[in-house]
């Protein structure tokens, strides 16, 4: 699983080591199994508001100022609602050295300041290229002024197009991306039982020049969850294309992972974009046995890194993937 759940490597190691009190934390992450250089991330994170108060006895307090190193890693805005084939996400240019700043006060406004210079690649580093990095510079916010509102905005200097939900018009790195996302959670505005709410996001490409919108309603009861999306993406010079993805979650028995999903990358060519999809699974003792099945007519949803495009189908086909993950 990639740093905000994306599927994009086969196997996958994700390790977090913390103190009880929250000062300091260090994680590992990599994969073994990819189509990349399989080398391991490492982050280190250090509140530096918390150790002080733990080093005067000040007892607890809810602001907060943390310090990050990044290696072998790349930044991630913040989300108030995280859309499908992540269309909201606006992502940094290139894996590589980073600092960030991260502070706020609880849940009320966390905000995040990072960067990182222009490193090229030498002859030298080829075999251990930690060093190389586009160099970028990312500020994100995000605030929770009330229980059940959430509102989040992210500008990225360059950013990576791609990976920020672009497959046309942009080639590499986006010159710059500006968006938002908010979330209403109906449910907890309303004190409801049951969970019902609406989402929103919009992001813009300076370099392609293109706009990517999208809306999310779900809702959810004692046995199933229900979503579902629109995404338009806006091309300056292409089609525009319209996004839909519509899923149910049972909840009918406990520890066991039952769902599907399906329909279409752009319903403007449904017959070469749509696909159909389930999992069944069961979780026991922390381990979840899992089996995927889909068919994609143009490109697989889960299991496939690329967005469909038209006239250059990847990943199309049957998919069955069995999987095994592990918690502890």
């Amino acid at each position: 699983m990639g740093q905000d759940g994306e599927d994009t490597n086969t196997t996958r190691l994700d390790l977090s080591i913390a103190d009880e009190n929250g000062i300091w934390a260090v994680t590992l992450d990599g994969a073994f199994v990819s189509a990349d250089d399989g080398g391991m991330a490492a982050d280190v994170t250090v509140d530096v508001v918390k150790a002080v108060m733990a080093a005067m006895n000040a007892g607890e307090t809810d602001w907060f100022a943390s310090i990050k190193l990044d290696v072998m890693d790349r930044l991630v805005g913040y989300r108030a609602y995280s859309m499908e084939k992540d269309l909201d996400r606006i992502k940094t240019a290139e894996t590589g050295l980073w600092t960030s700043l991260q502070f706020g006060y609880g849940d009320l406004i966390n905000v995040m300041v990072a960067g990182s210079p222009t490193t090229p690649l030498t002859m030298d580093e080829l075999y251990n290229p930690i060093t190389a990095n586009e160099g970028d510079f990312m500020v994100s916010a995000i605030t929770n002024p009330i229980n059940g509102l959430s509102v989040s905005a992210t500008y990225v200097l360059k950013g990576d197009a791609n990976d920020s939900g672009n497959d046309h018009g942009t080639d590499e790195f986006a010159n710059g991306i500006i968006g938002g996302t908010a979330n209403i959670d109906i449910g907890s505005l309303l004190g409801l039982d049951w969970n019902i709410g609406v989402s929103v996001s919009d992001k813009y490409d300076f370099g392609g020049k293109n706009n990517i919108f999208a809306a999310a309603f779900y809702t959810g009861f004692d046995i199933l969850d229900f979503k579902v999306q629109y995404g338009l993406k806006s091309y300056d010079q292409y089609d525009d294309e319209h996004f839909f993805y519509a899923g149910i979650d049972f909840n009918v028995v406990e520890h066991l992972v039952l769902d599907i999903y399906g329909d279409a990358y752009d319903l403007s060519h449904a017959d070469e974009s749509w696909y159909l999809g389930g999992n069944v699974g069961y979780e026991v003792s922390g381990v979840t046995f899992k089996l995927g099945l889909e068919y994609g007519a143009g490109a697989s949803y889960a299991y496939d890194d690329n967005y469909w495009n038209d006239g250059e189908q990847s990943g199309k086909g049957l998919w069955i993937v069995p999987s095994i993950s592990v918690k502890f």
